[in-house]
């Protein structure tokens, strides 16, 4: 079995989606959502995106997995103001995001996963616990 990160053209990433998520893809239809939970989804096809060789492959994702919808990555103010020790202050942090724009109603978007958790602290950025835990899970598939 090919590891994720050695995939480098379209049918080589649909034939490895397929094998490794056998039902319940693509996670989208014209009809609506598959059975797929929708955070773990969202989680999963930032990993695959993420760590795409190539845009052949991250279009597969696009068409494959995920389907009738758009992905989205959002930022949004985490509205927690933040200081030095010396009580300067250095602002705020953002949190970073993913959702789904189906097709079906571009006019709604639908599921939200925390990606990211960066505050201005040397630009920590803390992963959302979810994501920690698909990116493991998906370290299994690479």
């Amino acid at each position: 079995m090919k590891k994720w990160k050695n995939v480098a053209s379209y049918d080589a990433a649909k034939e490895w989606i397929e094998r490794n998520f056998p039902s319940n893809i693509p996670v989208w239809t014209e009809c609506g959502k598959s059975e797929m939970d929708t955070t773990e989804s969202l989680l999963v096809a930032t990993w695959l995106l993420t760590n795409a060789k190539n845009s052949a492959v991250r279009a597969a994702v696009h068409h494959n997995f995920i389907g009738a919808a758009t992905l989205l990555e959002c930022e949004m103010n985490d509205g927690s103001p933040y200081y030095d020790s010396a009580g300067d202050y250095l602002g705020r942090g953002v949190i970073r995001y993913a959702t789904y724009r189906p097709e079906c109603d571009p006019t709604e978007d639908y599921g939200f996963a925390v990606i990211a958790d960066i505050t201005p602290f040397e630009d920590d950025w803390s992963y959302g616990d979810g994501y920690a835990e698909i990116a493991e899970e998906m370290k299994k598939l690479r």
